[in-house]
């Protein structure tokens, strides 16, 4: 009896050592499944849920499964949900951006780009040329400049001449608009010293390197202002010397016309343009901006100047009544394009330039006619007009020009 008491005691001591031995894969394979079981109802005892807890647990695990389905599909894997939801701007904004990134647009920007570059780098269809490269020194200039006696000697008042000794040649004295025979064209008038004092005691070439106007006081602007030409013009050179000398006779220098704009202001007249302007919508930013595309290919080469040598240029109504056309033209077509409300400030500029263009070609047709081409009373107005043009031009390449 004691014996079997020991050895049913031994048994009891054999399976609790079994039981919190490590699981052996040697020997009886049953042995070690019943091992295994018992390992693990060690480490997860069996939780006991009543069938109330039963139905409710699988009930919020089926909810919560079906909510993780429906949050894949319709989200996938993403956060939005949780983050900060966009403003109107943000989200306006990124439709403004899907729309521009689109394909139909970025073939219209892309033209727009092209026709801005204004070259062609296959063909060379448009070249650059600066101001002080062309071959431009008016005689009419000269004649107001330099005595008689005085234009025999080409050291005097020759184009590389020097008659004041500032160190700026004649011909750079006539593009900045400065007297060749005064070292200080700024200060000729005793007003003129009161209002610019320091700058009184500087030379022309002194204020030029300040990048000060001689002739206006004010800032000066890029006078190496490109001029477009395209080469199958082979008598374009001709045309501008033509050009620049009959504006001259007229009291019209090409090259100070850019400073003497920045002496006016033309807000309130530019701001009374008419634009046909209609809300935003996909389709007449798409129409506007093939409009504007179309537009502007016939407009490559016009600029400040090539605009007004075209203009100067006709002195015979032959030629100015097909001028004054196509101006008219261009100016009726941009105010009868229906422009979408982001575009109306920038179609605003661009027609006020051709209604520039179009009342000085208008104003020198009537002069051509009535003969009054050389009398003091058309000069005036033709300089204004010219450099009212000029206003135009950079109001379209600064955005908003107010006199400085």
């Amino acid at each position: 009896m004691a014996k079997d008491k020991l050895s049913k005691k031994q048994k009891n001591t054999k399976k609790i050592k079994v039981a919190k031995s490590p699981v052996s894969l040697s020997g009886n394979s049953e042995e070690n499944k019943k091992q295994v079981k018992k390992t693990f109802k060690i480490a997860f005892p069996r939780i006991n849920l009543s069938q109330r807890q039963r139905v409710l647990a699988a009930a919020v695990f089926s909810i919560i499964l079906l909510g993780g389905i429906i949050y894949v599909n319709i989200y996938g894997f993403s956060l939005k949900p949780f983050l900060p939801k966009p403003t109107a701007d943000e989200i306006a904004e990124k439709r403004r951006q899907e729309f521009l990134n689109s394909p139909v647009i970025q073939e219209q920007i892309q033209i727009l780009q092209q026709i801005t570059d204004n070259f062609d780098p296959l063909t060379g269809i448009v070249k650059k040329i600066k101001f002080k490269d062309l071959p431009i020194y008016p005689k009419n200039w000269v004649d107001k400049q330099f005595t008689l006696t005085e234009q025999r000697n080409s050291l005097i008042s020759g184009p590389q001449g020097d008659a004041d000794g500032d160190g700026l040649s004649n011909k750079e004295e006539y593009l900045y608009g400065a007297d060749p025979k005064v070292k200080n064209s700024l200060c000729l008038e005793e007003k003129s010293k009161i209002t610019f004092g320091d700058l009184c005691a500087l030379t022309d070439k002194q204020l030029i390197e300040k990048r000060v106007s001689p002739l206006t006081g004010l800032a000066l602007g890029d006078q190496d202002t490109d001029i477009l030409v395209t080469n199958s013009d082979s008598n374009f050179i001709e045309s501008i010397q033509n050009s620049f000398e009959k504006a001259s006779q007229e009291g019209v220098e090409f090259t100070t016309l850019y400073q003497l704009s920045k002496k006016i202001d033309l807000s309130d007249e530019y701001s009374k343009v008419k634009v046909n302007s209609v809300a935003q919508n996909r389709q007449n930013t798409l129409d506007y901006l093939e409009f504007r595309s179309n537009f502007l290919k016939g407009f490559i080469k016009d600029s400040p100047v090539t605009s007004l040598i075209d203009i100067y240029d006709a002195s015979v109504e032959a030629k100015l009544v097909p001028i004054l056309a196509d101006y008219a033209k261009k100016r009726d077509s941009l105010e009868k394009a229906v422009v979408p409300a982001p575009e109306v400030e920038s179609h605003r500029r661009l027609t006020f330039i051709f209604q520039k263009l179009y009342d000085l070609a208008s104003y020198r047709l009537e002069a051509v006619k009535d003969k009054t081409l050389i009398t003091d009373g058309f000069k005036e107005k033709s300089k204004k007009l010219a450099t009212e043009v000029v206003w135009a031009f950079r109001n379209l390449d600064e955005g908003s020009v107010k006199k400085s």
